[in-house]
């Protein structure tokens, strides 16, 4: 029974648990694998293709959680780009609100028509 050293804590918990053996959280994994094999009510066919199985979902679990916690950080990358967008146009948006409002309205002239000037502003 080689292929009990291909697991870990957890899944050795898991066989064990499939298995109806009872198992704490304080013995280490070689009490674990010495129970495992003195059951001898199962065989170790089943044993191994059952261990595999249970590896196996925990490495797809592993990948699932890694690919969810990359999406995440891609998704919080992303805002804080947006966010260093748009404050960098708020801070050059403010930097030119300066107007110069001689600039903008026409010159008065004291001599022109003033009801032409009021018509302007």
């Amino acid at each position: 029974m080689s292929f009990l050293a291909q697991g870990k804590k957890e899944d050795l918990k898991a066989l064990a648990a499939d298995l109806g053996i009872e198992v704490t959280s304080d013995m280490t994994i070689l009490n674990m694998k010495d129970l495992i094999i003195k059951n001898a009510s199962h065989d170790a066919n089943f044993c191994k293709s059952r261990l595999t199985f249970i590896v196996s979902e925990r490495k797809a679990d592993e990948t699932l959680q890694r690919d969810q916690l990359e999406k995440e950080r891609n998704f919080e990358l992303e805002k804080l780009m947006i966010q260093a967008k748009q404050s960098s146009t708020i801070v050059s948006l403010k930097s030119s609100d300066e107007i110069n409002l001689q600039r903008m309205l026409p010159q008065f002239e004291k001599d022109g028509d003033m009801a032409l000037y009021l018509t302007l502003c």
